[in-house]
């Protein structure tokens, strides 16, 4: 699992112990130096009530990645890594396609998460995909507020000190909606 950021926000993420979402990031005055998101894509968060929620995907070759980059929002992107275990957080969802795109199915459920495309999604290139499968390769994990640095698999690998005590360091409860099936 990947999250795209650009490395001028890793010393923000590693001080305020992970990775929030953008809303929570306004909430607690974190400042995101270089924001992936354009003003746009949180206008559509906004309207699907998805601001509180921490992107996830499947490809460390998101499309827009190189968006945000073409776009100037970031130049030096990294992608890092996350534990898969954020799949069974209470109140992760999941999207077949980027949530904010019509006709996306999003939802918490079992039957939400095998919606997603996986072939597609794990697929190498966007463009030799056909064009009816290429929404589906943005199938995405939405983290609901947080995801701490505990889940960053690679957070340590960039060269940026990382205390071993982060500030106040959000532990998860693993759930899964999934139980007793």
């Amino acid at each position: 699992m990947y999250h795209f950021t650009d490395f001028d926000n890793l010393e923000s993420i590693i001080k305020h112990g992970g990775l929030y979402s953008w809303a929570d990031c306004q909430a607690k005055g974190i400042d995101i130096p270089k924001p992936g998101g354009s003003d746009v894509s949180r206008s559509l968060d906004s309207r699907d009530n998805l601001q509180n929620y921490v992107r996830v995907s499947f490809t460390q070759k998101h499309p827009m990645m190189y968006v945000a980059m073409n776009d100037g929002r970031i130049s030096n992107p990294v992608i890092l890594e996350i534990d898969p275990e954020v799949i069974c957080w209470r109140d992760t969802k999941f999207a077949d396609r980027n949530a904010v795109k019509n006709g996306a199915n999003i939802g918490g459920s079992l039957s939400d998460f095998k919606k997603i495309h996986f072939d597609t999604a794990f697929s190498d290139k966007y463009f030799d995909l056909p064009p009816d499968e290429q929404p589906y390769y943005q199938a995405e994990i939405l983290v609901k507020n947080h995801i701490p640095l505990s889940a960053i698999k690679n957070i340590g690998n960039f060269g940026i000190s990382i205390p071993s005590q982060p500030q106040k360091l959000q532990i998860k409860n693993p759930y899964t909606s999934f139980d007793g099936i």
